[in-house]
């Protein structure tokens, strides 16, 4: 719609199936655009040379994204005389920039409802983040849980895996000699060594 105007935001999206062909066209220019500019880009879009048929709606005012906005449809037939495609264009000016969105259309159930175009594009929004207070208490009360729980489990860890443990008794370093066989005699000499098995 602005020609010569910068482009700072551009975003597509288009589906073309069994020969028809859909698309919008989002285009954020820096500054704000006027009603007047509004008004002389759709002049400009009647004014331009086309093999089509054109015609085109009055400016009219509406709301987008709770914004004070503009556009108009066009509606184009071809030679035969059939509605070829039809199109929404509007321009929604923000504080520091200003989206020209456009729905093209060929599809045959949008086209025999021109005023669906408008109510996809009267959708359109800048993305804000909104805080969900409550939604953010609950989530950090069950973190708050879940670490408490996670303490808990590795607290009694140690206890419960010693629960699970199997109990041996180290002999001390003299009981040990005895049951091996190499403790003393009562007279002194040390034990006869055990005969070999026969």
């Amino acid at each position: 719609m602005f020609p010569d105007r910068e482009v700072a935001f551009h975003e597509a999206w288009v589906e073309a199936s069994w020969g028809n062909f859909s698309g919008i066209y989002i285009n954020g220019h820096p500054g704000v655009i006027t009603v007047k500019e509004v008004e002389q880009a759709r002049q400009t879009a009647i004014a331009r040379p086309s093999e089509r048929r054109g015609e085109f709606t009055p400016l009219e005012t509406l709301r987008i994204d709770d914004r004070k906005a503009w556009g108009w449809t066009e509606k184009w037939w071809g030679d035969n005389g059939g509605l070829d495609y039809v199109a929404y264009r509007a321009v929604i000016p923000y504080d520091t920039i200003t989206y020209a969105v456009e729905f093209l259309t060929g599809e045959p159930g949008l086209k025999s409802h021109p005023d669906s175009l408008r109510t996809i594009v009267a959708s359109f929004a800048v993305g804000r983040v909104r805080w969900n207070m409550p939604l953010l208490v609950l989530a950090a009360l069950a973190g708050l849980l879940a670490l408490k729980a996670v303490w808990s489990r590795a607290s009694h860890q140690p206890y419960d895996r010693s629960r699970n443990m199997k109990l041996v008794q180290i002999p001390v370093k003299g009981e040990a000699e005895e049951e091996a066989g190499t403790a003393s005699e009562p007279g002194g000499d040390p034990a006869p060594p055990p005969a070999p098995p026969t």
